[in-house]
């Protein structure tokens, strides 16, 4: 399985694609131009705190707008989760927040088109 997720990986930054973690979330870069977006794809189940997600990430010295929080990003996950205000996010995927037992509040989420 190791092996698997290494080549995975390989071949993700092989082609361009890249993920990162910034505070126990982890993102997909989506687009780098013009505007930097990306994708929530889930969380690290060891992060030691708790989990704040907000309409943008810095990583790189770049400012990433958050579009779209992928299906089953945080399902299950019994960390608290905060959700600020998510000005460019226009989807949230199926069971994306199911079984969380500690999602303290949601904020605007008024531009979002599709939930599920």
């Amino acid at each position: 399985m190791k092996k698997l997720l290494f080549l995975f990986v390989l071949l993700l930054g092989s082609i361009g694609m890249s993920a990162f973690e910034v505070d126990g979330i982890t993102y997909y870069v989506l687009t780098t131009s013009p505007d930097y977006t990306v994708e929530v794809t889930g969380y690290n189940a060891d992060y030691e705190g708790d989990l704040v997600l907000n309409g943008t990430v810095s990583y790189n010295s770049k400012e990433y707008k958050v579009v779209r929080i992928a299906n089953y990003s945080f399902q299950d996950c019994s960390k608290k989760i905060t959700v600020n205000n998510l000005p460019y996010c226009t989807s949230i995927g199926k069971s994306a927040f199911s079984g969380c037992s500690s999602l303290t509040s949601i904020g605007d989420l008024s531009a979002c088109t599709s939930i599920g």
